[in-house]
């Protein structure tokens, strides 16, 4: 019989590093399949405003029932059909979500609702200061001002995010290099897989 696939969430603020890291872990070989929890952002026009501006940062624009099922299916082995959302265009394509033997999932709220939270086989909390996740993300993002990342994305992940990192098994710094960081989450999943292969096996 073939094994349950691991589910290993992968969570932190905006600027953390969260999604390069799950990408470069994806990449490093097939055992591991990098699942995006912004996929499952539900339509742009339904989003709140804030102050004048449009509000990414809520758990209710995330269809968590979405996202629970489709990692189900995954973790049963199936393959998912979703209708990913893309955050440039504000639009949707479709995609295919592949069963493997580790499945990463990256989102920032990703512990938030705990019918997702509970699939998790483990949890990585990737942090860094405040100061660091702003110039991160003006660095990548040129569309929004320095205030809406004060005013809102930031002040929203401290009222929604920051509570879940109590429900992590580990918290990683990403105050440094991304190399570093990548080598301490890999070093973590690859002890929990081991450990958890050899429990499995007993």
């Amino acid at each position: 019989m073939t094994a349950r696939p691991f589910l290993i969430a992968l969570t932190g603020p905006s600027g953390s590093g969260k999604t390069s890291v799950a990408r470069l872990l994806a990449a490093e070989g097939a055992q591991v399949s990098h699942i995006r929890a912004d996929d499952f952002y539900k339509d742009y026009d339904t989003f709140p405003k804030m102050g004048g501006w449009i509000n990414w940062d809520v758990p209710e624009n995330i269809d968590f029932e979405a996202l629970r099922d489709s990692l189900e299916a995954l973790r049963s082995g199936k393959p998912v059909h979703i209708s990913a959302f893309i955050k440039d265009s504000r639009e949707r394509t479709p995609k295919t979500l592949s069963p493997s033997p580790v499945l990463l999932v990256e989102g920032f709220l990703l512990l938030y609702d705990a019918s997702v939270r509970d699939l998790f086989d483990l949890k990585i909390y990737i942090d860094c200061p405040r100061e660091v996740q702003i110039e991160r993300r003006l660095q990548r993002d040129k569309i929004h001002p320095r205030e809406h990342i004060e005013q809102v994305v930031i002040p929203q992940y401290e009222k929604y995010g920051l509570p879940t990192r109590a429900y992590a098994d580990h918290v990683v710094s990403s105050e440094g290099d991304l190399d570093a960081t990548v080598s301490e989450v890999r070093k973590i999943i690859a002890d929990y897989l081991k450990r958890t292969k050899v429990e499995r096996a007993s």
